[in-house]
Parts: C-alpha cells; sequence; structure tokens
C-alpha cells in the first residue's frame, strides 16, 4: 500500500494488526505513527490501552507479550515501537507476527534503515496479516508537487514561485520542510495562498540574495547581479551553507544537462523530464543558450570539486567566502 491509500485506510478504520513502517523518509513513517496514536482509541481509552516502547530499552519478548494482552474496556489496544531499529533479535518478532492478536495494533518503528529482505521475518511481513511499508526519500524534482499537495490538503494554494524557492532553500528533508511550512501557516492572518512574501518573511530568505534568485540571475546570464549574490553569500555564512549552494546549483546544471541532452523533447516531456512546472521552463530554455552542453559538463565537475574543497580537500587557506567567490567566477567563465 501507498503511504496516501494507508492513510485512507486508517481513517475508514481498517487497521491492520501489524504495522512494520522502515525506510528512510521518517516524516511518512511518523505520520503514520502518529495518525494511529491519536485516532484508534479515544482519550479516556488510551490510559489503559496504549503503551510506548524504545527499541534501546525493551526487548522483542517484552514487545511481543505486550502485544498479546487484551485491551481493557476498548476494542483495541496500541503497542508503539520507536527507534527499532536498536532492536536485539528482530527476527525473534516472527512467531507474533505469522499469529498477531487480533485485539491490537502494533506499530514497529524501523527509521532510516530497511529490514533485511532476505530474512524470513521480512518475508512473513509483506505475505502475512502485516502491512509492510518502505519510507523511501523522495527525488528531487518531486518535492515542489509534495508541497503543493501539503498545502492543498489544508486548503491552501501556493504559488510556482514560491513552491521553487521553498523547495530550492529547504532540501529534500520532508520534516523539515512540513515544519517550515507550518511556520508559514501560522502566520498566514486568514490568506489562502502563500507567495514569495510569506515564505521570505517566515523562514528568514532574504528577498534579493537567496539560492533562488542565484539560478535565476545564472538563467538571464546577469553577471552583476550574480556577483552581487555571492558576495552577500561570502559575507554571510548562513544565507548558503556550502552543501546546499553546491547542491542547489548542481541539481541546476544537471536539469540543464537534461534538457540539452534532449533538444527535440517537447515542452510537456521537458516539464516531466526535468519535474518543473511550465512557469519556470521558460527560465531554463533561456539558460539553455548561455550553457551548451560541453560547459555543463564541466560546472558539473567545477561543483563536485568545490563540494571535496568547502570539506577541506586541496582547499589551502581559503575561506568559506573564497570559496564561494571563486566557484561562481568558475562557473560563468
Amino acid at each position: 500500500m501507498s503511504f496516501s491509500e494507508i492513510i485512507k485506510s486508517i481513517k475508514k478504520k481498517e487497521y491492520h494488526p501489524v504495522y512494520f513502517l522502515d525506510g528512510e523518509e521518517g516524516f511518512f513513517i511518523d505520520a503514520i505513527t502518529a495518525l494511529l496514536k491519536d485516532t484508534v482509541l479515544t482519550e479516556s481509552e488510551q490510559g489503559f490501552n496504549q503503551l510506548v516502547l524504545y527499541g534501546k530499552e525493551t526487548d522483542v519478548q517484552t514487545i511481543a507479550s505486550s502485544a498479546r494482552r487484551f485491551p481493557m474496556m476498548a476494542p483495541y489496544q496500541v503497542v508503539i515501537v520507536k527507534e527499532a531499529q536498536y532492536l536485539r533479535k528482530i527476527d525473534d518478532l516472527l512467531m507474533y507476527v505469522n499469529n498477531p492478536n487480533p485485539t491490537t495494533i502494533l506499530v514497529i518503528n524501523y527509521k532510516y534503515k530497511k529490514i533485511d529482505g532476505r530474512g524470513k521475518l521480512a518475508k512473513a511481513l509483506k505475505t502475512g496479516k502485516a502491512l509492510y511499508f518502505n519510507s523511501k526519500k523522495l527525488y528531487e524534482n518531486k518535492i515542489p508537487d509534495w508541497i503543493s499537495k501539503y498545502l492543498k490538503d489544508k486548503k491552501l494554494a501556493i504559488t510556482p514561485d514560491a513552491v521553487q524557492l521553498l523547495s530550492e532553500y529547504l532540501g529534500t528533508d520532508l520534516s523539515k520542510i512540513a515544519s517550515e511550512l507550518n511556520k508559514i501557516l501560522i502566520n498566514l492572518n486568514g490568506k489562502d495562498s502563500i507567495s514569495v512574501k510569506e515564505v521570505e518573511e517566515n523562514i528568514g530568505i532574504n528577498r534579493v540574495y537567496n539560492l533562488f534568485e542565484l539560478t535565476k540571475a545564472l538563467s538571464y546570464n546577469n553577471h552583476e547581479k550574480i556577483f552581487r549574490i555571492a558576495k552577500y553569500f561570502s559575507d554571510n555564512n548562513k544565507a548558503a551553507p556550502f552543501p546546499l549552494l553546491t547542491a542547489t546549483l548542481y541539481g541546476y546544471f544537471n536539469k540543464l544537462f537534461l534538457m540539452q541532452s534532449h533538444r527535440n523533447a517537447s515542452d510537456f516531456e521537458l516539464q516531466k523530464l526535468l519535474g518543473i512546472k511550465g512557469f519556470f521552463l521558460k527560465e531554463y530554455k533561456l539558460a539553455a543558450r548561455h550553457f551548451p552542453l560541453p560547459k555543463i559538463q564541466r560546472n558539473l565537475g567545477i561543483l563536485l570539486q568545490y563540494d571535496m574543497k568547502s570539506k577541506g580537500v586541496d582547499s589551502g587557506n581559503a575561506s568559506h567566502g573564497d570559496l564561494i567567490k571563486e566557484l561562481v567566477s568558475k562557473i560563468i567563465n
């Protein structure tokens, strides 16, 4: 089942006796767990029938014994195991998974790892009565759509440039993105749409000097603006941490590489390939005039080189600011 299908089934009170949630993206695991924790039982039922255990502090025998108990004056009991990736002998859960208590909902959070698919427990989770969900990280080009859907579910709209700014500035950590979006929501004051203004005011992005404006200036080949932004970044380390700067620029030039490699593709095909809306396609087409394929390939290599320099490899005595100025200068020349 997909994340959205699992959420729908829980809201319809269609429960599974065991939820085994693993994978790199903690946001989906936390969201499923929170929904089960908050909605299966009423507040009065939770006191006797809801138990939270931690992998570092418990063992498989305790988990199984707890799950085999029967609820008190409630249809279910909910047992949640957090940090299950630290459990010893987790494969010993096989016996319980093969014969779960139908009045218990056991939720296993195996975050930031994936259970070994070759083991008997993994096979039982995927073929028995349990629900197994692998929470995968979203690719960078999927983040804008995720942001839009997250807000749509809350009956809010967001402008395309605000989506782009958020996705470029916040990266792919969904928990971080959701946290920052919630900051904006608190201060919307009745508005039903989010623009760049709300993003800048609530997340602390400078209106003129940010990564979104840097890539835009590169597309328009505006050298004066490019160097002004680079100077601002070099003087203000927190405005563009080097890993975020190189990751953003690498994503930008990778999109240009794809565009140049598919010159005969239609606009629709390009939007799908690059993972962007039509609103931004014009900008990338303009950038393609200034960055032919050999220059793009060269710049991707430069970015990898300076990513290593930022980590102290062959950087000499260059400061954070020096590296930014050097990097930007090499990219546009």
